[in-house]
């Protein structure tokens, strides 16, 4: 469906949107939780391209300014955090402070080099901290692989997080209530949705794992999902107010940001309550 025909008929265009969305969410959840099984490197595929995707996505998405120096630094800090979170010793989070601080001079870098067409300037620089901010973000998963049965609590966020999104985008196709605003088709009831969802699939991963535990499992996928499907949310919210580019695929940009955005944002979350429930 063209952007167009979506503007005339908005509920047509956002029931379109969550149906692709859904479906983005359980394939983005089972490349991540397989890959993580699979070992490290397979990891660091699975989420090079979740990450190319997401840079792509926001771009088209979002029809931002300075498009050409948005691809380079957004592809650029993603690889920087996957190396730097593969090579560090001991691995924590704190590698990804050292790649955003980075984005910052190539930030400025970028706007001084736009010349003549520097236009938009805040929403250009905004655009791109956002951009950089979640490639990092969704390199977490490779901090928490290194941890104790690690492959499984990977699978038991990037699941619980697909799966929630998965719900909460299914009842927002058909049952958006009640909604946070008039404009945007997102409901609690969907939210709602999400947290069961991720409650279960963290149970399933929980079972026979004393690691994790059953308790564990549960409020871990519960508060991953809930996290994911907020954050689904706040994309709603970005996708009313923005101008897709007119290039081939571009449809397929805002489904995959409702769905690549909460993933990113999720994931360091879901390293930080993997570790507590498991300590």
């Amino acid at each position: 469906m063209s952007r167009h025909s979506a503007r005339a008929d908005p509920e047509r265009g956002a029931r379109v949107d969550h149906l692709a969305a859904a479906g983005i969410a359980l394939g983005a959840a089972a490349v991540l939780s397989l890959s993580a099984h699979f070992g490290r490197s397979w990891l660091a595929a699975g989420l090079a391209l979740l990450q190319a995707l997401l840079v792509l996505s926001w771009i088209a998405g979002t029809g931002l300014p300075g498009r050409l120096g948005a691809l380079l630094i957004g592809a650029a800090a993603a690889a920087a955090a996957d190396v730097a979170l593969l090579v560090q010793q001991p691995v924590t989070l704190a590698a990804l402070l050292g790649v955003l601080a980075l984005c910052v001079p190539a930030l400025l870098a970028h706007q001084l080099s736009r010349g003549v067409v520097r236009v938009r300037v805040t929403e250009s620089l905004s655009g791109v901290t956002v951009l950089c901010t979640a490639v990092a973000a969704l390199a977490a998963p490779l901090a928490l692989v290194r941890a104790v049965d690690g492959p499984r609590l990977v699978s038991a966020v990037m699941v619980a997080a697909g799966v929630g999104l998965f719900a909460s985008h299914l009842v927002d196709t058909v049952l958006p209530v009640p909604r946070l605003s008039a404009e945007v088709p997102h409901g609690l009831l969907g939210v709602a949705a999400a947290i069961g969802a991720g409650a279960v699939a963290g149970a399933g991963h929980a079972a026979g794992d004393r690691t994790l535990g059953l308790v564990g499992g549960v409020g871990l996928g519960a508060l991953v999902a809930a996290v994911a499907a907020l954050v689904a949310v706040g994309v709603g919210y970005i996708a009313q107010t923005v101008e897709p580019l007119r290039v081939p695929l571009a449809q397929f940009a805002l489904p995959y940001l409702r769905v690549g955005l909460p993933l990113a944002f999720t994931a360091p979350v879901g390293y930080l309550l993997a570790l507590y429930v498991t300590g």
